[in-house]
């Protein structure tokens, strides 16, 4: 059959040699994907996960190991897939719609994190250009002629005052790494 007439999704990994190598939090989403369209569409359980390569114990649930081995970011959805999992054979629920309510979870928890990163982005980079604007500045009064290293390290005002820029500079970087580390937690929750 050709790639295009296929239905069914590429595995969620890629081989190098024996060794089956993840690609991170997409591929556990593209392996959650693949295992709900499997069982959606009527396979069993141990055969949907035995397509995407994840190991299943006798009761066919998933092997805790096999799935954080797909999720090296977050174990702690392995830890759901598989709590989801149990529970859907525990109770008799359809496996393919608790697995799907737990993929709608996982890829919102993939958004806000991207989410997360992206604000963080313009802060971490404000901190950055602010952090070398004295070293700019210096630089900048050498290329014009003047000399501020030797105002700078006279002993006298010069010098209290690159005692005083340095310290404003570590109080703001400290303020920055405080600020983003709140706001970590508070998006977190």
């Amino acid at each position: 059959m050709s790639r295009v007439g296929r239905l069914r999704p590429e595995p969620a990994r890629t081989r190098v040699g024996h060794q089956v190598v993840p690609f991170g939090a997409e591929s556990f989403v593209a392996l959650l994907l693949e295992v709900v369209a499997a069982v959606r569409s009527g396979a069993p359980p141990v055969e949907a996960w035995r397509r995407v390569g994840v190991a299943t114990d006798p009761e066919g649930l998933p092997r805790l190991g096999a799935l954080v081995e797909r999720t090296p970011d977050d174990p702690g959805q392995a830890v759901a897939v598989l709590a989801a999992a149990t529970l859907a054979a525990e109770l008799g629920a359809a496996p393919g719609v608790v697995l799907e309510r737990l993929l709608v979870s996982v890829v919102q928890e993939c958004e806000a994190a991207s989410q997360r990163d992206a604000a963080r982005a313009g802060p971490l980079a404000t901190a950055r250009v602010l952090a070398w604007l004295p070293v700019l500045g210096l630089l900048l009064g050498v290329a014009l002629g003047a000399d501020p290293l030797s105002v700078l390290l006279d002993g006298g005002v010069g010098s209290v005052l690159l005692l005083l820029g340095a310290a404003l500079v570590l109080a703001g970087r400290r303020w920055v790494r405080v600020l983003l580390l709140a706001a970590e937690r508070a998006g977190s929750r």
